[in-house]
C-alpha cells in the first residue's frame, strides 16, 4: 500500500475526529495524499465519499475515505484495499477507475473517477418506470463491465441500482467493487458461507452463502433490469429474512404482467437473467450482450415503425384488457394506501392496457384494489395490486379494467390468509419450506439474522446502546442504510422484545430478559466485536 503520511501533519491528524463523530467530520478544505478535498458528496455504510481535485494532474476525483471506526479492524482493511485492487484491474470505459489508493496517517483512503451525474437509482426515481430501450442501453453497457471483470476473474457480488452510476452523456460506470472477490484467490477476505451483498438484487446463491461466479452478477443485473422496466423490485417482504427467501425459494414475477407495454422476448430474457438456478442463466457477459443488443434493436425498429405507420383508429380498450372471468377471482378488495403512496403508483401508469375484471363491486377510477385469481392450467393462485382505470361494460358483464403494478403468487394453502411476511423464519437455506413452517426459539433467530450484514450492523448498534431511547433516523444514518430497509429489520426487533417502537419515531432498545437471547447476543459480539 502506498503511504502517504509525510504529505499530512501529526498535527492534522489529531483533528480527525473520533469515530462517533465521523458522521458529521467535514475533511473539506484539507490536502490528503495530493488531494485538495473541496465538498463532501456522501456518507455510506464504511466511509464518506468527498469531490476533491488531484493537484498534480489538476483533475476532478472522488476521495473515498473509510469510517475510521473500521481503520482497527483488518478485515474491513483489507476489504477496503480489494475495492481499490479489483477496480483498478479492470480498465474500461464501463468501470470507474481507480487512480489511487493508500493511507495517509490515520486515514485510509481511495481515489476514484469522478462520475459527474446521478445512478440508475436516481433515473428510476425520476422516471418510474424507465423506457425500455434506455434500460437496455443501460445493461448492454453494465454488461460490457462485466466482460472485463469475467475477463479478470473478478465477481462484483453487489450490482444494483445505486452501483451503476451514470454520466450526463449517458455512459454508465459501474462503481463500489467493496465486496467484490478474485476468483482464484484463496486468501479473499471475505470467508465462505458468510452473506454480503444487497438482498432485494442478491442471487439465490449468494443468499445462500454459497460459491459465486459471474453468474450471480448476471442475477443481480437482471433484478436491476426488472426494476427498471416495472419501476419495482420482484421480490420485497417485511425484512430481510424474508427477502432472501423469497430470493432463494419463490417464483419470478414476469415482467411483462406488470408492464403489458414490455415485449414479451424483452420479458423472456430478464427471466432468464433471474433463473434460480445458475446453470438455467446466461453462462457469460458475452453472451447476454449479445441477446440484449438484438432485443434493443428490434425495440428501435419498432419504435420507427410506429413513428411511420399510424393506426387508422385507437385499439379498443376491450382488446387491450385481458379477460378476467368472475369464476376465476378468489377474492376482490378496495386497498387502502396513503396519499403519497398513491400518488407514486399513479406515476407507474404508463400504458393503458390490463385486466378487464367481471365484477359488480361498486369500484371508482383511480381506486387501488388486490385481487387473487386463478390462471388456466397454473396451481398457483396469482395476486395483483392495481390501479381502476376504467368503470364499465364488457359485452353482457359489468366490470372494470385494471392495470397491475405488481403480481405475485400465493400458495393455495395460505389464500385466507395475508401475505406479508411478519415472522422469522428458520433458515434462509431452507429452499422448499413455507413462510411460517415452524417456530424459532429467539435465540435462534438472532443466529439467522446474522447471516445478513445488515443485521450484523444493527446487533451491534443494539448492543452498544442497549437501555437507550434513540430516533429511527438516528439509527439509519449510523448503519448507512435508509429508514425503509430498516423498517422491516426492526419490526423482527420488536418480535423478540429487544425494541419498542414509539409513535414519534424514536425506539427503545431494552435489553431481553430471555436469558438464552442474552447469552446469544453476548457470545456473538464477544466473538465479532463492536467494530
Amino acid at each position: 500500500m502506498n503511504n502517504h503520511a509525510a504529505e499530512t501533519s501529526a498535527g492534522d491528524m489529531d483533528n480527525y475526529g473520533s469515530e462517533s463523530a465521523f458522521v458529521n467530520e467535514d475533511l473539506s478544505g484539507r490536502e490528503i495524499a495530493g488531494c485538495q478535498i473541496l465538498h463532501k458528496l456522501g456518507q455510506g455504510a464504511m466511509g464518506a465519499v468527498y469531490y476533491a481535485e488531484q493537484v498534480s494532474l489538476r483533475r476532478k476525483v472522488a476521495f473515498k475515505v473509510l469510517d475510521p471506526k473500521f481503520s482497527r479492524d483488518i478485515t474491513y482493511i483489507e476489504r477496503f484495499e480489494r475495492e481499490a485492487q479489483a477496480a483498478a484491474r479492470l480498465a474500461h470505459f464501463n468501470i470507474v477507475q481507480v487512480f489511487d489508493y493508500g493511507r495517509s496517517g490515520e486515514i485510509y483512503y481511495i481515489v476514484n473517477e469522478y462520475v459527474d451525474g446521478g445512478d440508475v437509482q436516481d433515473l428510476i426515481d425520476a422516471e418510474g418506470v424507465v423506457d425500455p430501450i434506455q434500460a437496455l442501453d443501460i445493461t448492454i453497457q453494465s454488461c460490457n463491465g462485466l466482460v472485463i471483470a469475467q475477463s479478470q476473474n473478478v465477481i462484483h457480488r453487489d450490482i444494483k441500482p445505486e452501483n451503476l452510476m451514470l454520466t450526463k452523456d449517458g455512459v454508465v460506470k459501474i462503481a463500489d467493487f467493496g465486496l467484490a472477490k478474485v476468483v482464484t484467490d484463496d486468501a479473499a477476505v471475505t470467508q465462505s458461507g458468510m452473506i454480503v451483498g444487497t438482498p432485494f438484487y442478491m442471487s439465490p446463491e449468494q443468499a445462500k452463502g454459497l460459491t459465486l461466479d459471474t453468474r450471480s452478477d448476471i442475477y443481480s443485473l437482471g433484478v436491476t433490469l426488472f426494476h427498471m422496466v416495472t419501476g419495482q423490485i420482484p421480490f420485497d417482504a417485511d425484512s430481510v429474512i424474508g427477502v432472501l427467501l423469497k430470493q432463494i425459494s419463490a417464483e419470478r414475477p414476469d415482467p411483462v404482467g406488470i408492464n403489458p407495454s414490455l415485449p414479451a422476448s424483452v420479458g423472456k430474457t430478464i427471466m432468464q437473467m433471474m433463473a434460480r438456478e445458475p446453470e438455467n442463466r446466461f453462462s457469460s457477459a458475452t453472451e447476454l450482450v449479445r441477446i440484449l443488443e438484438k432485443h434493443k434493436q428490434e425495440l428501435k425498429h419498432g419504435a420507427e415503425s410506429v413513428q411511420i405507420e399510424v393506426p387508422s383508429k385507437p385499439v379498443d380498450r376491450s382488446e387491450r384488457y385481458k379477460l378476467l372471468r368472475k369464476s376465476r377471482i378468489i377474492r376482490l378488495g378496495k386497498r387502502q394506501v396513503p396519499p403519497a403512496a398513491a400518488d407514486q403508483m399513479m406515476a407507474l401508469l404508463k400504458g393503458d392496457a390490463g385486466v378487464f375484471i367481471e365484477t359488480d363491486m361498486p369500484l371508482d377510477e383511480n381506486d387501488i384494489v388486490e385481487v387473487r385469481f386463478t390462471a388456466p392450467g397454473r396451481d398457483e393462485v396469482f395476486r395483483g395490486i392495481g390501479v381502476v382505470r376504467w368503470v364499465g361494460d364488457n359485452g353482457p358483464s359489468a366490470g372494470m379494467g385494471v392495470t397491475f403494478l405488481k403480481v405475485s403468487t400465493v400458495p393455495r394453502g395460505t389464500v385466507s390468509t395475508r401475505t406479508s411476511v411478519k415472522s422469522v423464519h428458520p433458515s434462509a437455506t431452507e429452499e422448499a419450506a413455507p413462510a411460517s413452517s415452524r417456530k424459532v426459539s429467539p435465540a435462534e433467530a438472532i443466529r439467522v439474522l446474522t447471516k445478513t450484514p445488515l443485521h450484523c450492523r444493527l446487533l451491534r448498534y443494539y448492543y452498544a446502546n442497549s437501555g437507550q431511547t434513540v430516533d429511527v433516523n438516528k439509527i439509519a444514518n449510523a448503519l448507512g442504510v435508509g429508514t425503509r430497509m430498516l423498517g422491516g429489520t426492526l419490526a423482527i426487533y420488536e418480535q423478540l422484545g429487544l425494541i419498542k417502537r414509539h409513535h414519534t419515531g424514536t425506539v427503545d432498545l431494552k435489553w431481553p430478559d430471555d436469558k438464552g437471547l442474552q447469552r446469544e447476543i453476548v457470545s456473538w459480539v464477544s466473538k465479532y466485536g463492536l467494530l
